[in-house]
C-alpha cells in the first residue's frame, strides 16, 4: 500500500499539532481543589466558656466543638481559601477579601448583622507571598479565621515556606500576650509546590509554642497534599510550664483537579472605587 506525499504531509501536520497541543497542556498552570473539615478545640474556652446548654442562658454563638469546613483551590503561585461568609484571593501581588452575610446569621459565624439583604465588605492587602501571619504590633489588616488560616498551612502556604527569612505563625494569635520570639523546624513534600509535611516553632527559651504534622498523604498531579493532619498550640503564660492552647485535627473531604479561580468582576469592581 502506497502512502502519497500528500497523506505524508499530513501525517506530519498532525503530529506536529499534537506534539504542540501536548506541550501546551504541560506548560499551561494547574490547580488542585480540596475541601477539608477542621475541628479546633480552644481548651481555655472549653474550660471556662462552654458550658451544658441547659446551664447557658444567655443568647449563644456556636460551639466551639462544631466542625467548619475550608475550600481551597492551590496553584503554585496563586490561590483561593473560601470559609463560611468570606473568600479570599491571593493574586502572586495582593490578598483579596470579601466577607458577605444575609440577615439570618449563622451561629458559627460569631458576628450579628442587622437590616435586610447581603452586607458586604471588600478589602485587599498587598502581599508577595500570600502569608496572612502579622508580627506583634502590625495593623490588624488581614483577619483570617482560624479555619481559614489552618487551610492556609495545610494547602496554600508552599509560596511562604520558599522564601528566604519567611516566618511561620502559629494558627491562634493568642501567642501575641506572651511569645514575640521562636525558631521554626520545618520539613515539607519534595515536589514543586512544597507544602509542609511537619512544623515545630520553637520559643527562645526552648519551649513548644506550635506543632503540625501530617498523618496521612496523597499525590494528585505530582503535588503531594495532606489528607489527614493535626496541630496543637502552646501557651506559657510566662511561665517554664507550658500548657494546651488550642488544637486542630482536619481532614480532607474531597480532592481533585481543579480550575483556576476566578475573582469575580463585583469584586475587583468594590477594591478600586
Amino acid at each position: 500500500m502506497r502512502i502519497s506525499k500528500l497523506s505524508c504531509g499530513w501525517i506530519y501536520i498532525c503530529i506536529g499539532i499534537l506534539f504542540l497541543l501536548m506541550a501546551l497542556r504541560c506548560s499551561a498552570a494547574q490547580f488542585v481543589e480540596v475541601t477539608a473539615e477542621i475541628e479546633a478545640t480552644d481548651w481555655d474556652y472549653m474550660l471556662m466558656s462552654d458550658p451544658p446548654r441547659e446551664q447557658f442562658k444567655g443568647p449563644r454563638i456556636g460551639s466551639i466543638f462544631s466542625p467548619r469546613t475550608v475550600r481551597c483551590v492551590v496553584g503554585t503561585n496563586t490561590w483561593m481559601i473560601q470559609t463560611l461568609h468570606t473568600t479570599r484571593w491571593f493574586t502572586g501581588t495582593e490578598i483579596i477579601e470579601e466577607t458577605a452575610v444575609t440577615n439570618a446569621t449563622d451561629l458559627n459565624s460569631q458576628q450579628i448583622y442587622v437590616g435586610r439583604g447581603i452586607h458586604r465588605q471588600t478589602r485587599v492587602f498587598p502581599s508577595t507571598d500570600g502569608n496572612p501571619g502579622r508580627p506583634v504590633g502590625v495593623a490588624d489588616i488581614m483577619t483570617f479565621d482560624l479555619p481559614a488560616k489552618v487551610g492556609w498551612l495545610a494547602f496554600c502556604s508552599g509560596l511562604t515556606l520558599k522564601q528566604a527569612g519567611r516566618t511561620v505563625y502559629p494558627t491562634s494569635d493568642f501567642w501575641k500576650e506572651y511569645i514575640f520570639h521562636w525558631t521554626d523546624q520545618t520539613s515539607v513534600f519534595h515536589d514543586e509546590l512544597g507544602l509542609p509535611e511537619s512544623i515545630n516553632l520553637i520559643t527562645t527559651n526552648n519551649l513548644p509554642l506550635f506543632n503540625y504534622r501530617v498523618h496521612t498523604s496523597t499525590n494528585i498531579m505530582g503535588w503531594n497534599f495532606p489528607l489527614e493532619f493535626y496541630s496543637v498550640q502552646y501557651i506559657s503564660h510566662g511561665t517554664n510550664a507550658p500548657q494546651v492552647d488550642v488544637t486542630v485535627k482536619g481532614r480532607v473531604k474531597t480532592i481533585g483537579p481543579g480550575t483556576e479561580p476566578i475573582i469575580p468582576p463585583e469584586v475587583l469592581k468594590a477594591i478600586k472605587k
